[in-house]
């Protein structure tokens, strides 16, 4: 199997569908991550992503040969608040309708950090369980959950637990591993395996 190439709109916060398109088509590039469009992170509130400019927007994706293999979302499941939980949970909701109609097969949200106040099995709790709430959303679209190991919990044995805690199969995956514990990276990746597998899927 050939390994495809996409780019994160990371890079280029502000710029418009057409812009990155363009670019994309012309630098060859098999797919996009979408982050932020036109300085919007919430891409399901953009125009270009609803009624027939998302039409027009697939037909543009299609005719380049450019596929969305993942919508980066800003949900984060850490907050003492169940409220801003819920919140969170219906934005992922939202963007999940997104991900299905441009046929994208995974949503990125974050752990992310303690926050003052709170202790860290109590938050880890609340990320695993708005996870799996989230996930049980997506599954009847098609889109699963992919949690980047991120903030407080980047190491990857801790998200894995997470991940032990919260797993409903297949829908929840392991978004990238960061070398951010002393533990060796080749180490990291096959503890996160080995706790997690066989229940995960990994990215494509």
């Amino acid at each position: 199997m050939s390994m495809k190439v996409s780019f994160s709109t990371l890079a280029c916060p502000d710029w418009t569908m057409p812009q990155i398109i363009a670019m994309a088509a012309a630098e060859l590039y098999d797919g996009i991550e979408l982050r932020f469009v036109q300085g919007e992170d919430s891409l399901w509130k953009l125009p270009v992503f609803s009624g027939k400019e998302l039409a027009s927007t697939k037909h543009a994706l299609a005719d380049d040969g450019l596929t969305i293999p993942c919508l980066d979302t800003s949900c984060r499941f850490h907050s003492p608040d169940a409220a801003e939980r819920a919140r969170w949970i219906v934005e992922g909701e939202r963007m999940a309708d997104l991900a299905a109609e441009l046929g994208t097969p995974g949503l990125r949200v974050f752990g992310d950090t303690i926050q003052p106040g709170a202790d860290r099995a109590s938050t880890q709790s609340w990320i695993a369980e708005s996870i799996r709430e989230l996930a049980e959303i997506t599954a009847v679209r098609g889109v699963e959950v992919w949690i980047e190991n991120h903030g407080d919990f980047a190491a990857a044995g801790e998200t894995a637990a997470i991940l032990a805690h919260a797993i409903v199969r297949p829908v929840i995956s392991l978004a990238s591993v960061q070398e951010t514990s002393p533990v060796p990276a080749r180490q990291e990746s096959t503890l996160v395996r080995d706790v997690s597998a066989p229940r995960l899927g990994w990215p494509p």
